[in-house]
């Protein structure tokens, strides 16, 4: 699975690099690259441990800073790609319902700044238990380290609040958006149809359908991303919030 990972990704910045000049200056572009270089840069930092830690009987290689240096990066690339799907998502729905206002206002150099401020806010979200303001632990069965769900310390509890309020705000905001893109396009298809018994000619035919087919394409995109990332760390999200609002009790559970 860590060959495919790695595979998967550079392959991913590979094609990105050889798309045409003209979908290479969208911001969409620009922030699949950011994705598929914060998921590469966490598998090739976490998987090696977990290997590792599999080799060697269940049993944890060199103690607590490795566990914390693990969390950190379970926690950095859980809110960067939570940050950098909702940009996507909420670039494609302005690109669609505003498309005056995204080609009048947004140019290749946003997309950088929103992917520094992603990674910023995803580093300073990761670092608070690094500084005592949250726990990391090891989970079970042992081979990875990720927030104390069943902290008593309040500051702990704090964070880890403060963790699942906002994957899950990002999440509704991200939902939310691909709910109105898809409304969008499908609005827009109905029209195409019913326009088409008109008199267009062949070429504005042509172009209309080659722009929505290249809208399609960022809307089933955003939403396999979406689906994916939310199977996979929704459950965290979900048992971080209800352990800190202590709705489950550590007994229960364990």
């Amino acid at each position: 699975m860590f060959s495919v990972g790695v595979f998967g990704n550079v392959l991913a910045l590979i094609v990105l690099h050889k798309s045409p000049g003209e979908q290479k200056r969208k911001l969409f572009y620009r922030f699949v690259a950011g994705l598929t270089i914060t998921d590469l840069v966490s598998t090739t930092s976490l998987s090696p441990l977990v290997i590792a830690t599999y080799v060697n009987y269940f049993k944890w290689i060199d103690g607590i800073h490795v566990c914390k240096y693990f969390g950190f990066m379970m926690l950095f690339s859980g809110v960067a790609t939570s940050i950098i799907v909702c940009l996507s998502v909420v670039e494609s729905l302005i690109s669609i319902r505003h498309p005056s206002l995204y080609h009048a206002r947004l140019r290749k150099k946003h997309a950088l700044y929103f992917l520094l401020s992603a990674w910023m806010v995803a580093v300073s979200v990761a670092s608070l238990p690094l500084i005592g303001f949250g726990e990391i632990v090891q989970q079970y069965p042992f081979t990875w380290c990720f927030i104390d769900y069943y902290t008593n310390n309040k500051t702990d509890r704090e964070y880890n609040c403060l963790f699942a309020f906002l994957e899950l705000f990002m999440i509704t905001v991200t939902v939310t958006c691909n709910c109105i893109v898809l409304y969008t396009l499908l609005r827009t298809k109905m029209r195409g149809l019913s326009g088409r018994k008109n008199s267009f000619t062949e070429s504005r035919t042509f172009s209309g359908y080659s722009r929505r087919f290249a809208e399609c394409q960022m809307a089933v995109l955003l939403i396999g991303i979406t689906v994916v990332f939310n199977s996979c760390y929704l459950p965290l999200i979900v048992s971080a919030l209800a352990k800190c609002t202590q709705c489950i009790p550590r007994d229960v559970i364990s």
